[in-house]
């Protein structure tokens, strides 16, 4: 039988091992945390970068239709979409306005 300090000694061992498990798990999570919240940080960016284009073609666009001198056929940017498809876009707010509406007709 072991002598109680050597007990002790392993016991505490056990222990820094069990917690050293925790902390490594711990840090682990964290690095996926981060690693997850840089991956939606570029995402983001990348969406800033697309509406920052889509803003400036839209700006063009309307200098385009405000020059008189300018003839512009309108007609070609605009295409059709479906009720189905404004449906898809639709938000939780659109809907609520949505349904508010028809229920006052």
């Amino acid at each position: 039988k072991p002598s109680s300090a050597a007990a002790d000694v392993y016991k505490r061992q056990q222990q820094r091992r069990v917690h050293g498990n925790e902390v490594l798990e711990k840090i682990e999570k964290t690095a996926a945390i981060f690693d997850e919240e840089e991956r939606l940080f570029k995402l983001h960016v990348e969406y800033l970068k697309e509406d920052a284009r889509l803003l400036t073609e839209e700006g063009q666009l309307i200098n385009k239709l405000q020059n008189p001198e300018e003839n512009y056929d309108v007609d070609q940017y605009i295409n059709p979409v479906s009720y189905t498809h404004l449906r898809a876009h639709e938000t939780r707010e659109d809907l609520v306005c949505r349904l508010l509406l028809e229920k006052k007709k």
